[in-house]
């Protein structure tokens, strides 16, 4: 099965293979990447960059052990059951690295987006082949296994350049509608980190025993939703108290 090398041909022919081999992989791997850095993601171009180089170092193995006398049919045999029992053994880590490559690929968050699943929210420290890293607001560390991502729903909160903030306004009734809107209108138009386009909205929602309730609703960058969102909570409590208008609640719900 192994038969060792007696004339210089075979040996030489070995020192070239690595020897030339080995720096011409990593030429046309780097050659590679850098073409499709520009047109993928910087993860994809990883995977793809790791691809190339682990599918160039198996073709050189195979003609290194080939020229030493390697019977590669029965290798490959041998490697085939062994990758059969490994595969039952190990069907959530094969499982896990299937996800992190359509992950990659489909791309629904990158490094840097803030996402909510079930009860974890945080921001994007990592994306590797069998897990995901999430940094919490409070600090905390979380891996999620990629599976989980894909057969459950992840809502990426800085996926778009603009969010909607929304406000949920309870007043006691002492002024009429149209001048409560009016106000409330001119107040929007105030915010500095939000959009004009599209305009704030303010609309009457519901009525009931304890008073008047109104949505308000306006655009601002998706980086400055909590600074807005904040100052323009102050910025109607302000103005409905300057107006001697009764607060019974304001939220921001968004």
């Amino acid at each position: 099965m192994f038969a060792i090398p007696e004339n210089l041909e075979i040996i030489v022919r070995i020192t070239a293979t690595l020897i030339i081999g080995i720096p011409l992989l990593i030429i046309i791997r780097r050659f590679i990447c850098n073409t499709l850095s520009k047109k993928i993601n910087k993860h994809v171009n990883l995977l793809v960059g790791k691809g190339i180089f682990y599918t160039g170092l198996a073709l050189i193995a195979t003609m290194v052990l080939k020229d030493l006398g390697f019977e590669l049919t029965a290798l490959l045999g041998a490697a085939g059951i062994a990758g059969i029992a490994i595969g039952f053994a190990a069907q959530t880590t094969i499982s896990n690295l299937i996800s992190g490559i359509f992950l990659l690929i489909e791309c629904p968050f990158t490094v840097g987006d803030t996402i909510a699943y079930s009860e974890v929210n945080g921001i994007i420290e990592s994306i590797d082949l069998l897990s995901t890293k999430i940094k919490t607001f409070n600090g905390k560390l979380i891996r999620v296994p990629n599976e989980i991502f894909i057969k459950n729903v992840v809502t990426n909160n800085t996926y778009y350049k603009n969010r909607r903030i929304s406000f949920s306004i309870t007043i006691k009734e002492s002024q009429s509608s149209s001048e409560v809107i009016s106000l409330l209108t001119n107040t929007l138009n105030q915010c500095n980190d939000c959009l004009s386009t599209p305009a704030p909205i303010i609309f009457l929602n519901k009525v009931t025993y304890f008073g008047v309730n109104y949505t308000a609703q306006m655009w601002a960058p998706t980086n400055k939703v909590i600074t807005a969102g904040r100052s323009m909570t102050e910025l109607l409590k302000n103005t409905l108290e300057r107006n001697n208008i009764k607060i019974i609640h304001i939220s921001h719900i968004t």
